[in-house]
């Protein structure tokens, strides 16, 4: 399992007495020289993301959150519990449509490295599907695009992942 902190964040830097030092902003971690995972990686050891992954998969996007020299990326990745919420039939069928699968996913997928602070900071972002993503730092959890954050931080080689509650869709045209 990944040690997760206070914030929600995924706990890399420990030291040999225990005391934490903040994540760099490159591939390893300067405390214990260890490499970070790739967004795919850390979303296959997390456990959580197995539906994702799948869906991720189904689209061909698997080597792009693979890739440790793709990106950087920052990634709204609703859990499990998340594509749960969706109708069973809506998600096979999505998950059949790969063009509008691909879409939904890259709605998802912001271009750049965006720590919570940096997502919070903005409004909106625009993602991979040429979409907008709305901030709402008033609601509780604090949402984006309307899904909860409710994870922050996990640093990978490639970006970061932050957990949302809920499948985003893009707007229809």
């Amino acid at each position: 399992a990944l040690p997760i902190c206070e914030g929600g964040g995924l706990l890399l830097n420990v030291n040999e007495s225990g005391s934490t030092s903040e994540p760099g902003n490159g591939t390893t971690d300067a405390t214990n020289d260890v490499a970070l995972p790739s967004i795919g990686a850390l979303a296959t050891e997390a456990g959580t993301f197995t539906t994702l992954l799948t869906a991720v998969e189904a689209a061909g996007l698997t080597s792009l959150l693979l890739d440790d020299n793709a990106g950087p990326f920052t990634v709204f990745a609703p859990n499990d519990d998340a594509f749960a919420a969706v109708d069973s039939a809506a998600l096979d069928a999505l998950i059949a449509d790969v063009p509008t699968l691909t879409t939904v996913l890259q709605h998802h997928i912001v271009s750049g490295k965006f720590n919570a602070e940096a997502v919070l900071g903005a409004a909106e972002h625009i993602s991979l599907a040429e979409t907008t993503l709305a901030v709402d730092t008033d609601a509780n959890p604090v949402t984006i695009d309307g899904a909860g954050i409710i994870a922050t931080d996990l640093e990978a080689s490639n970006g970061f992942v932050h957990v949302i509650d809920s499948v985003i869709f893009p707007p229809e045209d």
